[in-house]
Order: structure tokens, then C-alpha cells, then sequence
């Protein structure tokens, strides 16, 4: 990328992600730094390559999580959570996560 700032919405996801599973996401996305418990993964809403990464990430965990719910937010006022089908690439915030298997 070029030294000019690129305007646009700075967005983030939260994928929780077990230890289990943790070195299927590290091979198959390495430019993520992937860890258990809540991976952060920030992608600028203009920069194609950072939101197709994202997206990739989220439908592959959808895909290997069929069950998994994800919900939008703003990142301020958390009270505004919409259920998310789809990757969105303009969510200020995203948390995916699987249904919570027995205690």
C-alpha cells in the first residue's frame, strides 16, 4: 500500500477460536495472527485485499462452524446488534462465535 492514507471505515472481528483448532486457521490464513479465545481480525473498509481476507476468514469459520451465530455492532454503543447471515465489510464490529458445545 502507498504512503496516502486510505479513507474509509476502520472494522473489526472477533472469531473465538479453540486450541483445537487453532492450527487449521494459522495454515490456512498465516497473514492473520490467529490465537485462543478471541482473534481480532481490523480490515479498512476500502482496502479490497484487507476485506476479502476478513471475508475468507468468516465464511471459512461459518463453514467449518455451521451452527455459529455472528452479530453486528458499533464498536461505542453495543446496544444497536443486528444477527448477520453474511460477512458484512462495512461492520464497525463483528463477533462470530460457535454455539457453546456441554459444559
Amino acid at each position: 500500500m502507498s504512503e496516502l492514507m486510505v479513507e474509509g471505515k476502520e472494522c473489526v472481528m472477533r472469531i473465538l477460536i479453540s486450541v483445537k483448532e487453532l492450527g487449521w486457521f494459522k495454515e490456512n490464513f498465516p497473514l492473520i495472527k490467529w490465537e485462543p479465545g478471541h482473534t481480532e481480525i481490523k480490515w479498512n473498509s476500502n482496502v479490497p485485499e484487507e476485506v476479502e481476507m476478513a471475508r475468507k476468514a468468516f465464511e471459512a469459520y461459518k463453514q467449518k462452524h455451521p451452527k455459529a451465530m455472528a452479530f453486528r455492532m458499533n464498536k461505542d454503543d453495543k446496544k444497536d446488534v443486528v444477527e448477520l447471515k453474511e460477512f458484512d465489510p462495512n461492520a464497525e464490529m463483528i463477533v462470530v462465535q460457535d454455539w457453546m458445545q456441554k459444559g
